[in-house]
């Protein structure tokens, strides 16, 4: 049996020992042995005095060379003190197994009051410790606090690899979506509809509708978790008709399924870091209810002090292996629904053009749907900036913001493309020109503050800000001029895509931002001013003007569908 509670000796009289197997070390000495550690199961430790022959003559002392037998018995030096491991059985000091244990790494020790003094966090991660003889993992509730962390990194280093492996085949089936192909189905399947078989939303419905869809969203804020990914897909919250609601299902299934992957991956939580949550959270309680008790004696910050005691008395930092791979799920879960939402602008500009088909209240609710899902990105890149903050990871904070930047441009493209299907872009014009000159100058605030504070912590990593955040984010601010400039012009602004550059032909291509376009024969009959930048354009007698520079790239795309080289001298 355990030596009884009286027999027991703490190491310090402010961290009173409360079981056999406290964390902390313990030097009282055995009941009957004076030699052995108590705390320690008595039922498998090695008695000097009781000890045959053989075990007498086994070494246990590997700092002295000494055997379990020239051990004296009345010793009261702490190091003389004997162990039996408790997998193998082998017997050594308590000077050889601090050694091998490194506990001086764990522990502080007070050289002059001779005796451990306070709790320590390693710089580094420790092996298992293990028996010098038979390599057989050392267990002893001495070294609880040792083996226990070391169990730990070990349940890290597995969290590491199941998220790895999660979010790389994630990733390469998101790398193999084609939105523009899903957006060409989804407008196939709207032109098919000739009626709907519901009636439109009213007005009680559509406001029903947005106050649940922010009950959602402040929920996911206040629990610091990513949104749901049913939510996407729940029929029940954005009651389209039937028709569309139908072709919507069947042509995003592959990205909902991604969706829903990704947030499991995202919420995973493993042992080790409930069980370290749940130690904090009752040694916090346990301060607050003492200084609550005592109000006299209570620190002036009671908060403050109460995480600050949890924290010391823990003596373990608290493990965040699986912190990087939640902020990474997040990053393509916020990818994922971008994608979503430009096909959602596809679904409105599709409907729009079939006022007859798609009454207004349905237009309505795919554009509540749309902004629930932009304002669920910007809460997510919110939260993956505060995990990495917490987290002290400087780099995932840089990404972060920069998808919080594009975030906020799709946002706008999705509001801007919203009123145009809604007819009302016009009246909203000088309105929406104000906001982008405004994001444009935030966004680029944003970008210097983050490369500036990015630097002031890691000096060295100017290559790596260029290729992985200035080169995004140039081509971010870049967009914003763009839409600034064409709201102040009064002309379309969307950028196009190969497919859709495809779909010109029989026209041959200038570059003057945007790109316009010759007809017919493909030469210059006459001049104008571009729209955009009011440039001269066009040219006389079938030549350009030397301005002008042509558009290589529409050319070859006209080449394929069947075009002639052009008979021009100028475009040979």
């Amino acid at each position: 049996m355990n030596a009884p509670r009286s027999a027991w000796k703490s190491v310090d009289k402010n961290v009173p020992i409360q079981s056999a197997k406290a964390s902390v070390p313990i030097f009282a000495l055995h009941a009957r042995n004076p030699a052995l550690v108590c705390g320690e199961d008595c039922d498998v430790q090695r008695c000097i005095i009781c000890s045959d022959a053989n075990t007498k003559d086994t070494i246990v002392d590997l700092v002295m060379g000494r055997r379990m037998g020239e051990i004296p018995v009345d010793s009261e030096d702490s190091d003389d003190i004997l162990i039996s491991l408790p997998k193998c059985g082998h017997v050594f000091t308590v000077e050889t197994l601090d050694g091998v244990c490194g506990i001086k790494d764990w522990y502080d020790y007070d050289d002059n009051m001779q005796r451990w003094s306070g709790l320590r966090v390693p710089a580094s991660k420790k092996p298992v410790p293990v028996c010098p003889t038979c390599r057989a993992a050392i267990t002893s509730p001495r070294y609880g606090r040792i083996y226990k962390a070391a169990d730990l990194d070990i349940l890290e280093k597995n969290v590491i690899n199941k998220m790895t492996q999660g979010l790389g085949s994630i990733q390469e089936e998101l790398n193999a979506i084609d939105g523009e192909a899903i957006a060409l189905a989804i407008t196939r399947d709207l032109k098919q509809i000739s009626a709907l078989s519901s009636k439109p939303p009213d007005t009680p419905q559509v406001a029903q509708v947005r106050r649940k869809a922010q009950a959602i969203l402040s929920r996911s804020e206040a629990c610091s978790e990513p949104v749901d990914a049913s939510i996407f897909t729940d029929g029940t919250l954005f009651p389209f008709a039937a028709e569309t609601a139908d072709s919507w299902g069947r042509r995003i299934r592959r990205i909902s399924q991604l969706v829903s992957d990704i947030t499991r991956v995202v919420t995973v939580r493993s042992a080790h870091t409930h069980a370290w949550e749940s130690a904090y959270t009752y040694l916090y309680n346990k301060e607050i209810d003492l200084a609550a008790s005592e109000p006299k004696g209570a620190p002036r910050n009671p908060q403050e002090h109460a995480a600050r005691m949890a924290r010391l008395k823990l003596g373990q930092p608290q493990p965040r292996a699986d912190q990087r791979f939640i902020i990474e799920g997040v990053w393509i879960s916020v990818t994922l629904r971008l994608i979503l939402l430009s096909l959602v602008s596809k679904v409105l500009e599709v409907m729009s053009s079939k006022p007859a088909v798609f009454n207004g209240g349905e237009l309505r609710m795919w554009s509540l749907y749309g902004r629930f899902i932009h304002r669920s990105c910007e809460g997510d890149c919110k939260l993956a900036y505060n995990l990495a903050e917490k987290s002290q990871a400087r780099r995932q904070m840089t990404i972060s913001q920069r998808f919080a930047l594009r975030t906020g441009l799709d946002t706008f493209c999705f509001k801007m493309s919203t009123l145009r299907c809604m007819r009302k872009f016009g009246e909203k014009r000088e309105e929406l020109l104000v906001a982008a000159g405004r994001q444009k100058d935030a966004a680029s605030a944003l970008v210097q503050e983050t490369f500036q504070s990015h630097l002031r912590v890691k000096m060295d990593d100017q290559a790596w800000l260029q290729d992985n955040f200035t080169q995004v984010t140039s081509k971010i601010l870049k967009e914003w001029e763009k839409i600034e400039r064409s709201l102040r012009m009064d002309t379309f602004y969307q950028p196009i895509s190969v497919d859709e550059q495809r779909d010109i032909v029989k026209a041959m291509g200038f570059n003057c931002d945007p790109d316009l376009m010759m007809l017919q024969c493909g030469g210059a009959t006459q001049r104008a001013r571009c729209p955009e930048c009011g440039e001269a354009i066009g040219g006389e007698n079938h030549n350009i003007l030397p301005n002008n520079q042509r558009a290589d790239d529409f050319e070859a795309l006209t080449r394929e569908q069947g075009a002639a080289q052009s008979p021009w001298a100028w475009g040979l």
